[in-house]
């Protein structure tokens, strides 16, 4: 169950919400070679590899890995007073860290914008049945941040927060 009162949360540089603060230095975003900002989508390329087994049968092995000319930038987190916002929000993607599935919201009126919001998958279900979802995963609100164990995810606010 999530804590009633998260009075601080981690931030990476890009405003983005982590999920686990972890020793301080966390994964922030994507650069290529020239200090360009990549996405995670065009970060990462598919390799391929031909394997022969003993009996002479061949297959092809894929398996995805960071394209050689891109590298993972890490910052510290930054933490931040854990105050209400209003937002619209999209389900970007699930992950899974230590202990449990998330979800990984994006805003939706600014596609560029490149902060990412974790939200537990229990308060997403919550939010689907209080409130509903739009079309393409988007949610409307009013969010908090919220902590189960040592992560970090939006809920919706509660009348009051």
């Amino acid at each position: 169950m999530a804590k009633t009162k998260v009075l601080t949360a981690p931030y990476a540089a890009d405003g983005s919400l982590l999920h686990y603060p972890g020793d301080g230095h966390q994964f922030s975003h994507y650069e290529d070679a020239d200090g360009n900002r990549v996405s995670e989508d065009d970060a990462w390329t598919l390799q391929e590899a031909t394997m022969t087994d003993w009996d002479g049968t061949k297959h092809v092995r894929r398996r995805s890995v960071l394209r050689p000319d891109v590298k993972r930038i890490f910052t510290e987190a930054e933490w931040r007073p854990n105050e209400p916002f209003h937002a619209t929000l999209q389900v970007s993607h699930m992950n899974h860290g230590r202990s449990a599935k998330y979800l990984t919201l994006k805003p939706v009126a600014a596609p560029l914008d490149p902060r990412t919001y974790p939200m537990f998958v229990t308060d997403f279900l919550g939010a689907a049945v209080d409130q509903g979802i739009q079309k393409g995963g988007i949610i409307s609100g009013r969010w908090m941040v919220s902590q189960r164990g040592q992560n970090y995810g939006l809920r919706l606010a509660k009348e009051g927060e």
